[in-house]
């Protein structure tokens, strides 16, 4: 299995990037996962099917609490799901890996049960990870990358995005 990670502080573009990505490589290969909307949107996204889950609704049960976010038992299922569905996908994108799944909350096990799926297969992984919690993602997932890259000030956006596409596609 390849694995890539993107990371850069928060507000940076990361999410963004990695939309304008899946709409350059949908058309060439299958692509899984979960891409997490943050800000005003506040929903995981499952890339196999399109279908979105909001964090949170009124009544919903509350699973987890991180700054000004709340997520919902429902969100949290919604959210592996799409990560076990995508294990047969030829790339397989996490958005993302932050503080919850450092304290192996959140989507963590569901993170940590696909790589054991997929290891020996031929696939690849691109995952946005909080810039203060890469190397413990790499430690609690027990992996290598390949390649990772910093975004900043959206200055190297084009050159990350060239890059990844170019990887991804070899």
């Amino acid at each position: 299995m390849r694995f890539f990670i993107i990371t850069g502080r928060r507000h940076i573009g990361k999410t963004t990037l990695l939309l304008e990505i899946i709409e350059d490589l949908k058309d060439s290969f299958t692509i899984g996962g979960v891409l997490t909307l943050g800000d005003e949107k506040k929903s995981f996204v499952n890339l196999q099917n399109g279908t979105k889950c909001d964090y949170y609704n009124e009544n919903d049960s509350i699973k987890e609490r991180i700054g000004n976010y709340v997520i919902s038992e429902e969100a949290i299922r919604f959210a592996e799901q799409a990560i076990a569905t995508a294990v047969n996908s030829k790339i397989i994108i996490i958005d993302e890996f932050g503080r919850l799944e450092r304290e192996k909350k959140g989507l963590y096990s569901a993170i940590k049960k696909l790589i054991e799926n997929i290891r020996d297969k031929k696939r690849t992984l691109l995952m946005i990870v909080q810039i203060d919690v890469v190397d413990q993602a790499k430690n609690l997932l027990d992996m290598q990358t390949e390649k990772t890259w910093v975004l900043k000030k959206k200055s190297n956006k084009e050159t990350i995005k060239d890059s990844v596409k170019k990887l991804l596609k070899s």
